[in-house]
């Protein structure tokens, strides 16, 4: 999969990960849209490599939990991503 990173230089890149594998309760989305704000500055200024933005909209592409559907839309405001050291 792709993956937004930032990087030293300052400068967002794009690169390629592993598909994270979805534990109990988890989803994996399909980003169809996602924002960057005033929290994601702060490793961005310093160079941290990162993937940033956790303000998202996605599809829902896989899944390991009984009550959200294949295909549903949903909106993703905060937590912990499985990409987030990617």
């Amino acid at each position: 999969m792709r993956v937004a990173k930032f990087n030293p230089e300052g400068n967002i890149s794009i690169v390629t990960a592993e598909m994270p594998v979805i534990e109990n309760n988890e989803v994996l989305l399909r980003v169809s849209a996602c924002s960057l704000c005033g929290s994601d500055l702060r490793p961005w200024r310093n160079g941290w490599p990162v993937t940033p933005g956790h303000e998202i909209v996605g599809v829902v592409e896989s899944k390991n939990h009984p009550s959200i559907k294949l295909d549903a839309l949903l909106i993703f405001q905060f937590g912990v991503a499985s990409v987030t050291n990617v």
